[in-house]
């Protein structure tokens, strides 16, 4: 009776939800109804998590792969890209195909010099532009050196040019393929960073009519910046530099002109 009493008494001691034993006595599957429904939605809810958590990642390595992102921190993100020097982007001009005699006066204007793209500004203007500092100008504390990028491309499209010139002609290469595939890069960013989504016709129509290889867009008209805009401003903000061939930086600016800079 003893045992038996306490046998009993152990019995319903047992909380039900706790219990261990399943009617088949498989203690393995002993869990009880409510606890293996809540077992399964904490399952289902971690599935659910984890993929969500893959497919993110997956994105994420996509963009990180296929579009990388470029530190561009000279570039004031609340300013439009023409507040710099606020060209005008309204400017009509046609899509050329310039004739082979022209080509030399076309690359060697005096707008497209390297020294013209070489500009001192002063210490408000890079504040104001958000710029980062940048080599201090020789004969002005106040004021730091910079490069126009389309100064910057055209020097690196003119070289580019220049190499292909000389492998045409049999001429040794005069620049190395270090400083060809920097251009070639500097170039790829420029068209990365521009995107030009003007779309050019196509076909044997307006002034390609008649031709045999007909080339897309030619004479059709496009909205540009005004570059003449660029070429005053940069002449007005002159750091007055010359490269004499020497090969130091510091005999590439001539206190001659210095008064020309006036940022």
């Amino acid at each position: 009776m003893l045992g038996s009493l306490k046998y009993k008494e152990f019995k319903e001691a047992i909380d039900p939800e706790d219990s261990t034993e399943s009617g088949d006595g498989d203690a393995l599957l002993s869990k009880t109804p409510q606890q293996s429904i809540q077992g399964s939605k904490f399952t289902s809810t971690f599935k659910l998590v984890l993929f969500a958590s893959l497919v993110c990642n997956a994105i994420l390595l996509f963009e990180m792969i296929y579009y990388p992102q470029r530190k561009c921190n000279a570039i004031d993100k609340k300013a439009p890209l023409t507040e710099f020097v606020e060209l005008r982007t309204d400017i009509l001009i046609p899509i050329g195909e310039l004739e082979e005699s022209l080509y030399d006066p076309v690359w060697n204007s005096p707008q497209m010099s390297d020294e013209l793209g070489v500009v001192a500004l002063s210490e408000d203007f890079i504040k104001h532009k958000n710029l980062p500092h940048a080599m201090r100008y020789p004969w002005d504390k106040d004021k730091h050196v910079y490069v126009l990028t389309f100064h910057h491309s055209i020097h690196c499209l003119r070289y580019l040019r220049q190499s292909v010139l000389e492998s045409h002609t049999g001429r040794n290469q005069s620049m190395g393929l270090e400083h060809l595939s920097h251009c070639m890069n500097i170039l790829r960013e420029d068209m990365f960073c521009h995107a030009d989504d003007t779309p050019r016709y196509t076909g044997r129509l307006h002034s390609q009519v008649g031709k045999d290889h007909p080339q897309a867009g030619i004479g059709q008209m496009r909205k540009c910046r005004d570059f003449n805009k660029l070429f005053e401003w940069s002449n007005e903000h002159s750091a007055c530099y010359t490269d004499i061939g020497n090969g130091n930086p510091k005999d590439y600016f001539r206190k001659d002109c210095v008064s020309a800079s006036k940022a």
